[in-house]
């Protein structure tokens, strides 16, 4: 297996283990046993066999480099009790909780955020998947005024590629503006433009690309904007993970949306008011 196969696996054992109970967990043999299940379950490796060794000394250290970054990412803590601090034990954080208890994809599973993103905006520009997946890593790595830039990048290409499907629906005077501000290459001149443009027409739109449209772009796109403009100038602000997380969270929904709408422009002319 690759290493993103192994974290998909090693995701969903510590989603289906108990944290509830007291027991303590060790990292070894058991979670071993539980990641091969998954890994053979996803097609990752051949069927397991009776009495055959689960997963291979080059899955094993894959696993242990997984385990080891949830450790550094705060996701998981060494030691079972307050008393009890060593490896191979090992417990779930507060943060970690909430980060396997979230309904959305997990950043931490790149992969999977990934696949869950192209499924849903299927014809996301490969440029602004590019730079979501610069930013996937930086979050992975804790690098979290980084990771807020390049998700930053990849929103203002969406917001970009909307602008000129918008620009190409118009009626022919609306469009020439439109276009006016895409030459500008001001991504701020261009969102007020494009919002400008797009409003009178919202009440047209099919009720499942209307239906919250002006919330998820006033929202989602401003405030990404702006924490990427507070992240890419030395402000010296603090960004802090949960935060960081939510955006992360919320982008797939706001690509959804974007998608849905810029595949409807490119096959529904707009009529003039």
């Amino acid at each position: 297996m690759d290493i993103s196969q192994v974290r998909i696996c090693f995701v969903a054992v510590l989603k289906k283990l108990n944290w509830d109970s007291p027991s303590p967990r060790q990292f070894g043999g058991s979670i071993y046993d539980q990641i091969a299940k998954y890994a053979a379950d996803l097609g990752f490796i051949p069927p397991l066999k009776t009495g055959q060794e689960p997963l291979e000394s080059s899955d094993k250290v894959k696993a242990q480099e997984v385990f080891w970054s949830f450790i550094v990412q705060g996701i998981l803590l060494p030691g079972y009790n307050d008393q009890h601090l060593d490896l191979p034990f090992f417990r779930l954080t507060e943060y970690g909780k909430s980060v396997l208890d979230s309904p959305d994809p997990i950043p931490y599973d790149m992969d999977g955020y990934l696949e869950h993103l192209k499924s849903v905006a299927p014809n996301i520009d490969s440029i602004a998947l590019t730079y979501v997946t610069e930013g996937l890593d930086c979050f992975a790595r804790g690098t979290y005024a980084a990771s807020l830039v390049m998700l930053g990048v990849g929103s203002e290409k969406l917001m970009l590629d909307l602008a000129q499907a918008l620009q190409q629906a118009l009626p022919p005077v609306a469009a020439t503006k439109m276009q006016k501000s895409i030459d500008e290459d001001k991504i701020s001149r261009i969102y007020l433009e494009l919002r400008k443009q797009l409003i009178p027409h919202i009440k047209t739109l099919p009720l499942p690309i209307k239906d919250g449209l002006e919330l998820l772009l006033d929202g989602v796109f401003t405030i990404i904007r702006i924490n990427r403009n507070e992240a890419g100038h030395p402000t010296g602000k603090h960004f802090d993970r949960l935060n960081v997380l939510g955006l992360f969270s919320i982008f797939p929904l706001y690509c959804e949306k974007v998608s849905q709408l810029i595949e409807y422009l490119r096959s529904e002319p707009l009529k003039a008011d």
